[in-house]
C-alpha cells in the first residue's frame, strides 16, 4: 500500500494517496515509459499496482492548479 509518509508500495492489490483533492495521475518507470494513468471520482483516491513489477516508480498527482511528484518503491 503506497502512503505519502513512507513512499514504498508493498505488493498489494491498491495503492491508495490519502488526497481527496487529485483528479489524475500517470505513473512512470525509472526509464521514464508511462506504465499507468488515470483519473480519481470522487473519494476515491486509489491506484491499482497488483499488475507492477517490483521496482522504483515515479507517481506524478495532478489536481486542478497544481502538481507533485513522488518517487514510490513496488515490493
Amino acid at each position: 500500500m503506497y502512503t505519502q509518509e513512507e513512499g514504498l508500495a508493498s505488493d498489494t492489490k491498491k495503492s491508495s494517496a490519502e488526497y481527496q483533492e487529485f483528479t489524475s495521475y500517470t505513473l512512470h518507470d525509472i526509464y521514464s515509459n508511462q506504465v499507468k494513468s488515470g483519473s480519481f471520482n470522487g473519494s476515491s483516491a486509489e491506484i491499482d499496482i497488483s499488475t507492477l513489477k517490483k521496482g522504483i516508480y515515479i507517481l506524478n498527482l495532478q489536481t486542478g492548479s497544481e502538481n507533485i511528484t513522488k518517487k514510490i518503491a513496488v515490493q
